[in-house]
């Protein structure tokens, strides 16, 4: 992966727009030892993206890894605090192509969006840009300015600039509200049998606990200031039907600790032990605390 341009990446993200957009004709995918339902081969390239350490990430390390996307991205990698983080930067870099070459697709055949952008490589899209450009989350958040006419991130500019412009756009804003981008929330979610419009507080935490602190992205500082503003800015105030606690404190901590023995659960069934000492687990504590 090393040898990859940033039109690899691009490439790269054509094929899993079309692949989406073909979904209907071709056979679902049923992975080899997993119990989950067959899905379509976009969805499962989308799960293949994990975002808990660089490593898990090496599938999608050296996307856009040219000497000028990596003097691009500089900023950024300077900016979260770690010098082996270009695979988390890289990996956000894939997310915001996939993004915005399906939103440019969609516009250049009059057609809806959904049709071009996987489901699940939205919600992690939308995970791995509040992670680490702070400046899209006002707009996660639905507390920034949308902008109706842009066709596009702009790739040429840094992934700062490409993601923000992503998640202004109206258009992949709006895909919140569509039924096959929601899920259903589970018995201790914000909802029984209801919607949410967004990636939900409980699959934030999920999202969270699997990240290695110790291979992170960012630095301990880094990552307190974004789990404290996922949790008291985000999710909080997050209406229950949205996946949110709705300003009930007492429902924020009960789904961390729901999060938490899950996560423990998992780990004894067939996890390893490093998840016990080097997870998240101590600062979602401490926010709990």
């Amino acid at each position: 992966g090393s040898a990859l341009s940033a039109a690899h990446v691009l490439g790269l993200a054509a094929l899993q727009v079309e692949l989406h957009y073909c979904r209907h004709a071709c056979p679902p995918v049923q992975l080899t030892g997993s119990s989950a339902a067959a899905l379509p081969a976009s969805e499962c390239l989308s799960d293949a993206l994990i975002c808990s350490t660089r490593s898990h990430m090496a599938f999608c390390l050296r996307f856009g890894s040219t000497p000028q996307t990596r003097r691009r991205d500089s900023a950024l990698i300077r900016g979260v605090g770690c010098v082996m983080c270009e695979a988390l930067v890289f990996l956000c870099r894939f997310c915001v192509a996939v993004l915005s070459y399906g939103l440019c697709r969609a516009n250049a055949r009059s057609e809806e969006l959904h049709n071009f952008i996987p489901e699940r490589l939205y919600k992690k899209a939308q995970y791995v840009t509040a992670r680490l450009v702070p400046e899209t989350r006002a707009h996660l958040s639905d507390e920034g300015e949308s902008d109706p006419s842009g066709d596009g991130a702009d790739l040429t500019g840094t992934v700062e600039d490409s993601a923000v412009a992503l998640w202004r756009n109206a258009q992949i804003r709006s895909l919140k509200t569509r039924p096959h981008y929601q899920v259903r929330s589970e018995p201790r979610g914000s909802a029984d049998g209801r919607v949410l419009k967004t990636l939900s507080f409980s699959e934030w935490l999920s999202s969270e606990l699997r990240v290695q602190r110790s291979r992170d992205a960012l630095t301990d500082a880094e990552r307190q200031e974004y789990e404290q503003w996922a949790c008291e800015q985000h999710y909080l105030p997050m209406s229950r039907r949205d996946g949110g606690c709705e300003g009930d404190v007492r429902r924020a901590c009960a789904l961390i600790i729901a999060a938490v023995l899950e996560r423990h659960a998992a780990s004894r069934t067939g996890g390893s032990s490093l998840e016990h000492t080097d997870g998240c687990l101590p600062d979602l504590l401490s926010l709990l605390q």
